[in-house]
């Protein structure tokens, strides 16, 4: 049997991986897999778009690859703390 987990680093999330370490230990499980999906339309606090049709300035993209690989950081931060969190759960 293969478990898919989605997590965000919320406390919702963490409450799926404590289920999954439930199952994975009452199951003979092959694979568990975590993803981690970001929304880009849901993060208000970062200006992510650009106005349709306008030009798009040099600082813009800039600004935009910048929060980029913070995004990427954090994710294979919340990403690196599910799996340590499975790996002590089974």
């Amino acid at each position: 049997m293969k478990i898919l987990v989605c997590t965000d680093g919320s406390e919702h999330s963490l409450k799926a991986l404590e289920q999954t370490a439930i199952i994975a230990g009452g199951c003979k499980v092959d694979e568990v897999a975590i993803i981690y999906v970001y929304d880009l339309r849901y993060n208000t606090s970062r200006p992510y778009f650009f106005d349709e049709g306008g030009s798009v300035t040099a600082e813009q993209i800039e600004n935009f690859n910048k929060i980029n690989e913070e995004d990427k950081k954090e994710s294979k931060k919340i990403l690196s703390k599910a799996l340590e969190f499975l790996k002590g759960k089974t």
